[in-house]
C-alpha cells in the first residue's frame, strides 16, 4: 500500500508533491575552509550561526582533519557557492572547540569558531 496525503485545493500549489514526506534531499551546501597550509572542500552537514559563533559539522579526509588539529585559527570559511549571492564568508576565525571522529574512510568534524 502506498502512502498518501489529502491536501486542500487552497494549498495544493504550495505542496511539493514529489517530496511530500521530505525524504528527498534538496541539495548539498558547499563548504570551503582555508587553514594555514591546506584547504578543505566539503559539504555542510549541519550549521548554526549566531552571536559571532559558528558551529559546523562536516566530513573530510583524515589528513585534512588532522591538519585542523594543529591550527588554532582559520583564515577563511566559505559556506555556499562563491558565485551565489547568498553565500556566507568569514575571515580570521578563532577555533574555540574541535571534535573529530573516524567514520569509515572519512572523519566527521564538529567545529566551533569565533568570527573575528
Amino acid at each position: 500500500m502506498k502512502d498518501s496525503v489529502i491536501v486542500s485545493k487552497e494549498i495544493e500549489s504550495l505542496v511539493d508533491k514529489d517530496n511530500i514526506f521530505g525524504a528527498i534531499e534538496k541539495s548539498e551546501i558547499p563548504l570551503a575552509i582555508w587553514c594555514n597550509d591546506s584547504i578543505i572542500y566539503t559539504q555542510v552537514l549541519c550549521a548554526n550561526i549566531s552571536n559571532g559563533r559558528i558551529k559546523l559539522t562536516f566530513k573530510t579526509k583524515p589528513r585534512l582533519a588532522q591538519g585542523l588539529l594543529i591550527c588554532n585559527s582559520i583564515n577563511k570559511i566559505l559556506i555556499g557557492d562563491e558565485d551565489d549571492k547568498d553565500h556566507l564568508s568569514f575571515k580570521s576565525c578563532e577555533i574555540k572547540s574541535l571534535t573529530i571522529t573516524a567514520e569509515e574512510d572519512m572523519y566527521l568534524c564538529r567545529i566551533v569558531v569565533l568570527v573575528g
